[in-house]
């Protein structure tokens, strides 16, 4: 025999299901990324902001490792852009953490730490840029994390 449900569990359940994912959303932590291009000649590098613009990013999840010792921090993805659009040959080649807040886009008090690369590569692989003449190597994209 089947118990008889009641409905006003069901809608108490679903408006605490609700309220929880409304404060997640809400109290979720920032992730902003950008794309940069490092040229080197010789042992100088110039850093520019370039036009690779990508058409499909995901944000990257906030590692609760992070969330929990309440850091921010950023990470530095290195890769390629295949003639198709998508990326290949993907490393994380910086990332910084603090237990600061940006000021005017800069962190006081960094320390190397990994606790944001697994996120950052993996949100990197689903980068998707304009089809290009040629693969284009050595893109640089970083995923700033500020709670």
């Amino acid at each position: 025999m089947v118990g008889r449900i009641n409905l006003h569990n069901l809608f108490d359940i679903r408006d605490d299901i609700l309220k929880k994912l409304l404060a997640l959303l809400l109290l979720s932590p920032l992730v902003v990324s950008e794309d940069m291009i490092i040229k080197c000649e010789g042992e100088s590098c110039i850093n520019e902001t370039t036009s690779y613009i990508p058409t499909f990013k995901v944000n990257p999840f906030y590692p609760s490792k992070a969330l929990y010792k309440n850091l921010s921090g950023y990470v530095v993805t290195s890769f390629t852009i295949r003639k198709n659009g998508s990326v290949k040959n993907i490393k994380a080649i910086e990332g910084f953490c603090s237990i600061h807040k940006p000021e005017y886009g800069e962190f006081k008090e960094l320390f190397e730490c990994n606790l944001f690369n697994k996120s950052a590569i993996k949100a990197t692989k689903k980068l998707t840029y304009p089809m290009q003449e040629y693969e284009v190597s050595d893109v640089m994209h970083r995923f700033t994390y500020v709670i």
